[in-house]
C-alpha cells in the first residue's frame, strides 16, 4: 500500500511526472491513487455523503463525476446550513425546504466572501457567501440568494473544453474560465 502510487498505467500519468509538475493533477483523487486502486483491485471507500458542488455554475448544482450518485437537474434551487456541528443541505421542493444532512461540502474553485462576524453554532452557505443565521426566512432566502445562470457563457466553455480535452490549453481554459464565471 506504501508504493502503490509508483504503480505505472499506460492509462494514468505518472507519479514522477505529478511530482514535478507546477500542475494539479487531482493525483491524490481522481484520476490518480483512486483509479490505480481500481486498476489494482484494491478496495476503497467511496462515500457518497457529501455535495460535490460544480465550478460551472453560479448556483449550487451537484455533480458527480466518478460515483453511482445522480448529479442534480439544473433547475434545483438549494443552499447548505451549518448548524450547531451538522451540515445541511437546503432544497427547495415546491414551497417547502426540505433537509439533508451531509457529510461535507466541496466548494471547489470558488471565491467565497465571509459574512458571518463571529464564531457561530450557525450560518448559512449561499452561492459564494457565508452569511449570519439571523433567523431567517428559509425558503425566502433559497429563493432570493440563487444567481441567474449564464447559460451562453457554459455551454460555450462546454464546447471548448470537448475540442481541447487532451490538449494543456484545456487547463489553462479551465482555470480562466472558472474566473470569467465569477467576475
Amino acid at each position: 500500500m506504501n508504493t502503490l502510487y509508483k504503480t505505472k498505467r499506460k492509462e494514468l500519468v505518472d507519479y514522477k511526472t505529478v511530482f514535478k509538475s507546477k500542475w494539479n493533477y487531482h493525483f491524490d483523487e481522481y484520476p490518480g491513487i483512486a483509479f490505480i486502486c481500481k486498476y489494482e483491485g484494491v478496495e476503497i471507500v467511496d462515500c457518497e455523503d457529501y455535495a460535490d458542488i460544480s465550478w460551472l455554475d453560479k448556483r449550487f448544482i451537484k455533480k458527480y463525476d466518478h460515483t453511482q450518485k445522480k448529479n442534480d437537474k439544473d433547475d434545483i434551487e438549494q443552499i447548505f446550513k451549518w448548524d450547531k456541528g451538522t451540515l445541511y443541505n437546503l432544497i427547495k421542493r415546491e414551497d417547502k425546504v426540505e433537509y439533508q444532512e451531509c457529510m461535507y461540502v466541496h466548494l471547489q474553485k470558488r471565491n467565497m466572501i465571509d459574512n458571518v462576524k463571529k464564531a457561530n453554532d450557525s450560518f448559512y452557505i449561499i452561492p459564494n457567501q457565508f452569511i449570519e443565521n439571523e433567523n431567517q426566512d428559509e425558503l425566502n432566502l433559497i429563493i432570493n440568494s440563487i444567481p441567474e445562470k449564464d447559460e451562453e457563457l457554459i455551454k460555450q466553455f462546454k464546447r471548448e473544453c470537448r475540442r481541447n480535452r487532451l490538449k494543456w490549453s484545456y487547463w489553462k481554459k479551465k482555470i480562466i474560465m472558472s474566473n470569467k464565471i465569477w467576475q
